[in-house]
């Protein structure tokens, strides 16, 4: 049995979702009629008993590493499998036969799994195997997400609920890539922070349709109860990102460029926080950041030759953005005067000259905020890298870019 590692809420990496958020999964499948149900990674069955309620005559099939479901008997149609869903012969060795569910349901845990010959070969032969060249792990939700597909017939739909970083991250553009090769992805949901118990970790609704293909994508958030508005996206842009605020403020301004088409470049200070504290130089640390305070001066005039060469520092112009932590976007300083090196917490920006004032003032504006929150990756240890920034983008009035 594959031996996990975890750093999250549970041993095994589990979130626990709330009937709320179950329904609303329910909800988006849309399903008129099911016949068979197939729950990866079940715990109690808080994701498929809401299907039940709706269906229930239909079979359905739970599927947890350790955990006994809390099913009532009134289904007779249920069955539970205490086994491990990351292992590459799931379906052999529970006799479950592949294309055969009209519906799966799945709430992975956020974990990763050591990459042995057997998965290696399960990746190959589901075509998922060449950007797992030479790595030594992999996500437990690519493989939920393999078995998941699977096992549905044509035409058969996925709800997956995954962390923020599936959703819009570099990292896993592969993931969304896959998921438009084997189906199409018809509606993504961006969750409350609160979605899950006792943690306020960013994920969202994916529902995917096996072999049907779509241009489009519908996406929507859900917050304080209800639905928003959904937007829609083409399939290409949903291949960068799916990320609901992301996608809707891209289109919200109809002359916008990016922080690169304005020539900004963006820079990681070098120094720790242990290294921080052993220089005698003052270091721009993300501890410096002050509260309603958004403009500083530093002491130092300037760097000679030789220390220009080997430091990262931050000069008059630049703005100075925290990399990591809580509130990242309540962390933005423009410098008015002087020179600091900054650590490596600290992301600089470097704007042309007559853009220095309009990109700050946007960034520290309430939309500016929102934008920059709407890139924020990671579920407990939450950043921003620089390639999301230079993708941001600033409304700019029209003229104003040749002056």
């Amino acid at each position: 049995m594959q031996q996990y590692k975890y750093t999250t809420s549970d041993r095994l990496g589990r979130y626990y979702t709330k009937h709320e958020i179950s329904v609303v999964l329910r909800d988006a499948l849309s399903c008129k009629k099911i016949s068979s149900i197939l729950d990866l990674g079940s715990g109690e069955g808080a994701l498929s008993q809401p299907l039940m309620e709706h269906f229930p005559n239909a079979k359905c099939i739970t599927v947890d590493v350790d955990t006994d479901t809390k099913f009532p008997t009134k289904y007779s149609g249920h069955t539970h499998y205490k086994q491990d869903v990351s292992d590459p012969q799931f379906f052999v060795k529970n006799q479950l036969k592949e294309q055969s569910f009209d519906v799966v349901v799945c709430n992975p845990p956020f974990i990763d799994i050591t990459l042995n010959e057997e998965l290696l070969h399960l990746l190959k032969v589901n075509g998922y195997s060449k950007i797992m060249h030479k790595r030594a792990k992999i996500s437990a939700e690519i493989i939920f997400v393999i078995h998941a597909i699977n096992a549905l017939v044509t035409g058969g739909k996925l709800g997956l609920i995954v962390p923020d970083g599936f959703i819009t991250g570099e990292k896993y553009k592969h993931f969304r890539e896959y998921l438009t090769q084997k189906g199409t992805i018809s509606q993504v949901i961006k969750l409350p922070r609160t979605a899950f118990e006792k943690t306020d970790v960013q994920a969202h609704i994916v529902i995917f349709i096996k072999n049907k293909l779509s241009d489009e994508i519908n996406i929507n958030k859900y917050n304080e109860g209800k639905l928003g508005p959904k937007i829609i996206i083409k399939k290409s842009l949903g291949v960068d990102s799916l990320d609901y605020d992301i996608n809707s403020t891209s289109k919200e301004s109809s002359r916008s460029l990016t922080l690169e088409d304005l020539g900004c470049t963006i820079s990681r200070g070098k120094y720790n926080s242990k290294q921080c504290r052993m220089l005698s130089e003052n270091i721009f640390h993300t501890t410096n950041f002050k509260p309603n305070e958004n403009r500083v001066n530093f002491k130092k005039d300037s760097f000679n030759n030789k220390e220009s060469s080997v430091i990262d520092f931050a000069q008059k112009g630049d703005i100075l953005i925290a990399r990591v932590g809580k509130n990242i976007p309540r962390k933005i300083v423009i410098v008015d005067s002087g020179n600091a090196i900054i650590s490596d917490c600290i992301l600089k920006i470097r704007i042309p000259k007559k853009f220095q004032e309009l990109v700050f003032n946007y960034l520290v504006s309430d939309k500016g905020r929102e934008k920059l929150a709407s890139n924020i990756i990671g579920a407990s240890a939450r950043y921003i890298t620089k390639s999301k920034l230079l993708k941001i983008s600033i409304p700019v009035e029209e003229g104003k870019v040749n002056e």
